[in-house]
């Protein structure tokens, strides 16, 4: 207002620059407003995109903790596979042992019961042979 009454008062006597100046000066206030209009606009704006950037963080932060149970779980589930591949294992050996010994054709199966035989009876007579008390036992 100051400077309006200024330039109407002394308008026609002074300067082209100066009345310039002045009229420069009286528009400040109407550029400072919108200036204050444009960073009231870049807050708002800002406010907004940090509550997306924290909506943002938590539902990672949620994504994340879920995909760490998730991992957890299939870790247990891993470990409870382990154990009983490693009781199937076992069996398993068991029963191939057990196929193997029924699983001799009856040749092999008497060769190797007469060498169980053998070295039993060895042990305790140096000189014995099923073969040759067979024999002497047929005769």
């Amino acid at each position: 207002m100051f400077l309006k009454n200024l330039l109407d008062r002394f308008g026609p006597q002074l300067s082209l620059d100066t009345s310039d100046t002045i009229y420069a000066l009286m528009q400040l206030p109407t550029k400072i407003s919108l200036i204050m209009n444009e960073n009231e606009e870049l807050r708002v704006e800002n406010a907004q995109k940090t509550i997306a950037l924290g909506k943002m963080s938590s539902n990672y932060e949620i994504a994340l903790a879920e995909n760490t149970k998730k991992i957890k779980d299939l870790e247990a589930e891993v470990k409870k596979q382990r154990v009983t591949i490693e009781e199937l294992m076992k069996k398993g050996r068991r029963k191939n042992r057990e196929v193997e010994r029924m699983a001799l054709s009856p040749r092999s199966a008497h060769r190797l019961l007469t060498r169980s035989i053998n070295r039993r009876f060895t042990s305790v007579v140096p000189q014995f042979n099923i073969w040759s008390y067979r024999s002497w036992l047929s005769s």
